[in-house]
C-alpha cells in the first residue's frame, strides 16, 4: 500500500481525539419525558399572568466562582461582592445580577397585548400571559468592574440564557414554566457557548460556573463545581470553551479544553439566587449538600433600558452590545413547535469560507457545510462534516530540454471536491481529513484539452486567528491558514504534495 495512503488512514484515530458526544440509552418514551419535564419545571400555578420579576426568581441560577476570582480577593473576611451593580446604578451591599426576557414566541396571529402587559415605572411588574406565550428566552447578566488576564479591560458583562417553555400540566392542568435547556456564553463568540440541553440528571436550580478572571460563563449540570465536557455541555463540546481559569495568566494553552485548565470549586465561593419559598425547587434547594441557604444571596433587577446610560463609553458600549435595549420583543410564529425543538442562537452565522489556495499553480477554494445551509455534526467524534469545492487558476506547465524532450509536467487542476471532517469550528489549531475527487487536464499540449477524473485526499492543520476587521470581513471573527498535503490517483498515485490555503471564516 502507497506510504500516503497509509498515513492518510493512520490520521483518521486523531481527528476524532477530541470528546464525544455521547447518545443516552434511554428511550424518549413518556415515562422519560415526564420526568424531564418535572425535573425542569421552575414555576407552576393556577392563573396565566406571571411577572417578569417573578420568573427571574423561580429560574434564577447558582453562580460558583473560582477561589482565586481577583475581584473576589478577601472574600472570607468581606464576604462576596460580585456580579456588582452597575455604577451608573444605585449602589447595593451585596451581590447584583440582572435579568431580562429577550423573545416572547406567540402563535401566529395573536395581539401583543394579549401576551404582554409593559409597565414603564418598574419593569419587573409587566407580565406575560401564558396562555398566549409559549417560548421565550430568559437571560441573565452579571457585571464586572474589571476583567483581569489576556487582553484585560476595564468593565465586563457576562451572560447566560436560559431558553423557556410554557404549557399546561397534562393531569392537574396548571400552567407551568420549565427549563429546555441553558447557555453560558463565553468571550463573545458564538461557537465558544456552553450549552447543555436539560435531560432527566440536570440539577436544579442551575448551577453556573464563572471563570476566574475572564468571567465565561458554563452550566455545571450536576452542581459538583468540575466542568465536564459532554455531561455539563452536551451540544458542540469540541467548540464549547468550558471553563479555563488558566487564561487569568496571560497565557494560552492547546486549543482543545484539557480537565486541568478548571480550579477546584469549593462551597465557600458560592453565591445563591433568592429562592422564593413556593418553588418547585425549594425542597431540593434547601436540602442541598452544599448548604445553599446559608450562601451569600444576590438581589436581582431587571435590565436598563436607559437610551444614555453612563458617561463611560466603553461601559456604553458593553451595555448596548446586549441588545435589544428595548425588551422583550413579542414574536409569533407558525412553527412554535419548531421553535420549541431548537436550540438558542443554534444558527448558521457564517456557513461559507472562501480562501486562496496555494499549491503548484494556485487556485480558490470555496467551503460550506455538508447540507449546504446546515451544519452536520460528526456524531462519533464531536467535530463537523463539510463540503469543500475548489479550483485551479493557473495553466499546465511543461518544461521541455533544448531538444524538445519533456523534463517535467504539472497538471492543470480544473475542479476539485471532498467532504471533509473538522475537528472544531472555532479553535485555534485543529488537524483534518479530506477525501473526494478531482478533474485534472492532463494534456501536455495547449491547444488540446484532456479531462480526466481522479480519486483525491489531503490531511493537514488548520489554524485560527481571532481577527477584528470590520467592515472588510463582517460576518466572521476568523482569519484561517490550513497547511495540508494531498493526493491526487490511487494505486497508483499520481501527484502529491503540499498546500497552502489562506482565508476568512470558522472552516
Amino acid at each position: 500500500m502507497p506510504r500516503s495512503v497509509i498515513a492518510l488512514l493512520l490520521l483518521l484515530p486523531v481527528c476524532g481525539y477530541t470528546q464525544n458526544i455521547p447518545k443516552t440509552s434511554l428511550k424518549p418514551d413518556s415515562s422519560v419525558i415526564n420526568d424531564i419535564y418535572r425535573n425542569s419545571t421552575v414555576w407552576q400555578g393556577n392563573t396565566p399572568w406571571i411577572s417578569l420579576e417573578k420568573i427571574a426568581a423561580y429560574a434564577a441560577p447558582v453562580l460558583w466562582f473560582s477561589p482565586d476570582e481577583p475581584n473576589m480577593k478577601g472574600f472570607l473576611q468581606d464576604g462576596i461582592h460580585i456580579p456588582e451593580a452597575f455604577p451608573f446604578e444605585r449602589p447595593a451591599r451585596k451581590p447584583v445580577v440582572y435579568y431580562k426576557i429577550l423573545n416572547l414566541y406567540t402563535e401566529k396571529g395573536v395581539p401583543q397585548e394579549l401576551a404582554y402587559k409593559n409597565d414603564s415605572i418598574n419593569k419587573g411588574h409587566a407580565a406575560i400571559n401564558l396562555d398566549q406565550v409559549k417560548v421565550f428566552y430568559l437571560d441573565y447578566y452579571f457585571y464586572y468592574s474589571s476583567e483581569l488576564g489576556l487582553n484585560s479591560h476595564p468593565h465586563d458583562i457576562e451572560s447566560v440564557v436560559m431558553k423557556m417553555v410554557a404549557d399546561r400540566h397534562p393531569v392537574t392542568n396548571a400552567y407551568r414554566i420549565r427549563v429546555e435547556n441553558v447557555n453560558g456564553r463565553a468571550h463573545g463568540l458564538y461557537w465558544y457557548n456552553n450549552l447543555h440541553v436539560v435531560d432527566i440528571y440536570t440539577k436544579f436550580p442551575v448551577t453556573v460556573l464563572i471563570e476566574e478572571g475572564k468571567h465565561a460563563s458554563c452550566p455545571d449540570a450536576n452542581g459538583d463545581g468540575i466542568y465536564t465536557p459532554s455531561y455539563d455541555v452536551n451540544v458542540r463540546t469540541n467548540d464549547a470553551w468550558g471553563i479555563r481559569d488558566i487564561i487569568r495568566g496571560g497565557t494560552l494553552f492547546s486549543g482543545a479544553y484539557q480537565s486541568w485548565m478548571t480550579k477546584v470549586r469549593t462551597p465557600a465561593t458560592i453565591v445563591c439566587p433568592p429562592m422564593p419559598g413556593d418553588s418547585p425547587l425549594y425542597d431540593d434547594f434547601v436540602s442541598d449538600v452544599r448548604n445553599l441557604p446559608a450562601k451569600t444571596v444576590y438581589e436581582l433587577r431587571p435590565f436598563p433600558e436607559a437610551a444614555v446610560l453612563t458617561d463611560d463609553r466603553h461601559l456604553q458600549v458593553l451595555v448596548k452590545d446586549k441588545k435589544p435595549v428595548k425588551w422583550p420583543e413579542v414574536k409569533s410564529s407558525k412553527k412554535i413547535a419548531k421553535k420549541i425543538k431548537g436550540i438558542p442562537e443554534d444558527v448558521n452565522r457564517h456557513p461559507i469560507t472562501i480562501a486562496y489556495r496555494q499549491e503548484e499553480n494556485g487556485g480558490l477554494t470555496y467551503i460550506m457545510p455538508l447540507l449546504i445551509v446546515k451544519n452536520v455534526a460528526a456524531p462519533m467524534t464531536g467535530g463537523w462534516f463539510i463540503n469543500k469545492f475548489y479550483n485551479g487558476l493557473g495553466d499546465y506547465i511543461v518544461e521541455r530540454d533544448q531538444s524538445g524532450k519533456i523534463i517535467s509536467s504539472t497538471d492543470k487542476t480544473v475542479f476539485g471536491h471532498m467532504i471533509m471532517h473538522m475537528s472544531s469550528a472555532s479553535r485555534w489549531l485543529d488537524p483534518y481529513v479530506g477525501m473526494g475527487y478531482e478533474i485534472n487536464d492532463y494534456d501536455e499540449r495547449e491547444d488540446i484539452t484532456h479531462y480526466k477524473m481522479d480519486f483525491a485526499a489531503e490531511f493537514g492543520f488548520k489554524i485560527r486567528f481571532n481577527m477584528k476587521m470590520k467592515p472588510l470581513f463582517k460576518r466572521t471573527k476568523f482569519l484561517g491558514i490550513r497547511i495540508g498535503y494531498r493526493m491526487t490517483g490511487f494505486a497508483p498515485i499520481k501527484e502529491t504534495g503540499l498546500l497552502l490555503e489562506i482565508g476568512a471564516g470558522a472552516w
